[in-house]
């Protein structure tokens, strides 16, 4: 009987644990993308058209990092983190796409 007693105690104790543990849970994800800037609005948004012609709108915040001039039809990349379904700027770095050199026999 002491058994069912301290067992029943112990589930009892733990219950408030189990009910509040994913309440406060947030998830995040991080996305790198290279494309062109299409449009900026300092301090608010970035838009940039991927390598595979998708165009997004990313929120840029105060904490977000960008060079002091970003520029339409610069090639970037920029690296996003998606907080409650809107993506959000990290950073955002100038990119070089180099072409390879096809060796022709």
């Amino acid at each position: 009987m002491k058994f069912k007693s301290l067992l029943m105690a112990l589930v009892l104790a733990a219950m408030p644990v189990f009910a509040f543990a994913d309440d406060n849970e947030t998830k995040t994800t991080t996305v790198t993308v290279y494309g062109t800037v299409q449009s900026y609005e300092p301090g608010k948004s970035i838009t940039v058209v991927g390598d595979d012609g998708t165009t997004t709108t990313y929120t840029i915040t105060e904490s977000s990092q960008l060079p002091k001039t970003v520029t339409v039809g610069k090639t970037v990349t920029v690296h996003t983190t998606t907080v409650s379904g809107a993506p959000v700027v990290q950073t955002v770095t100038y990119t070089t796409k180099t072409k390879k050199k096809v060796k022709t026999y």
